[in-house]
């Protein structure tokens, strides 16, 4: 399933590298 880290990922792709 998707989680909401995985939708944020997405659309924050460049934060999601720093954000763990």
């Amino acid at each position: 399933m998707i989680s909401w880290r995985d939708i944020f990922c997405i659309i924050k792709s460049k934060i999601c590298l720093r954000v763990d």
